[in-house]
């Protein structure tokens, strides 16, 4: 075996590792949202307002990782592209709507602790409804209720069914498809790395306390 043999190999096994490490990320994600379905969604006397929060925003932290993982970039675009391909194919609705399910029920939990609603051109107001019922025939459908507006229903025992049978197909997909596994493996390797000290003094938030405080409390060497 020649050196460049050899050093290829070694670069050969590493990335074997690093599939083995991402698969494991990826089974932990769906162990963790098959825990939770259960403790959420299995018990009827607990009303869904005590639990939303914390279903919609694991949903959407495993959706923005998957995004990353299969794009390459930590985007609402990666995001938005994960659930048409992969969520699409378990729902085809997924495939349609997922822009606006991301837009409004994620960014808006994320940022103003409760979902957009929508006004459309032609005046209709939509607001968006949870619930834990698991049919899948009232799941991404409008409708009115008696209080006259309209509703989006979503229902999280299927997204959190969609989203792991999702990343089933994606797990397929990275063992079949080397491009996807390579930029996978990247994502990975960017996930390892720190944050830079300059990166964050440069975001406009950020104070120099914020160093200093960290600063200041260094053992003395």
């Amino acid at each position: 075996m020649t050196f460049s043999d050899e050093d290829e190999l070694v670069r050969g096994m590493r990335r074997l590792a690093e599939r083995d490490l991402l698969v494991e990320i990826l089974k932990d994600h769906k162990e963790r949202l098959e825990a939770l379905v259960p403790a959420l969604f299995g018990k009827e006397t607990i009303p869904i307002e005590c639990f939303l929060d914390i279903g919609i925003l694991t949903a959407f932290v495993t959706i923005d990782l998957l995004g990353y993982f299969c794009e390459g970039e930590s985007t609402s675009a990666s995001a938005v592209s994960f659930m048409r391909k992969y969520m699409g194919q378990i729902d085809p609705r997924y495939a349609e709507a997922s822009g606006l399910l991301y837009h409004c029920i994620r960014h808006g939990w994320v940022h103003r602790s409760r979902p957009e609603r929508l006004k459309l051109e032609r005046g209709k107001l939509i607001r968006f409804l949870f619930s834990n019922d698991p049919s899948r025939e009232g799941h991404l459908s409008l409708k009115r209720y008696a209080d006259g507006n309209l509703h989006l229903v979503i229902s999280l025992p299927l997204v959190y069914q969609d989203l792991k049978s999702a990343i089933d197909l994606y797990l397929r997909d990275i063992e079949q498809n080397g491009a996807l596994l390579e930029t996978s493996r990247k994502v990975l390797l960017e996930m390892r790395e720190p944050e830079e000290e300059q990166t964050l003094r440069g975001r406009k938030y950020f104070l120099n306390s914020d160093i200093e405080f960290l600063v200041r409390q260094l053992p003395k060497e």
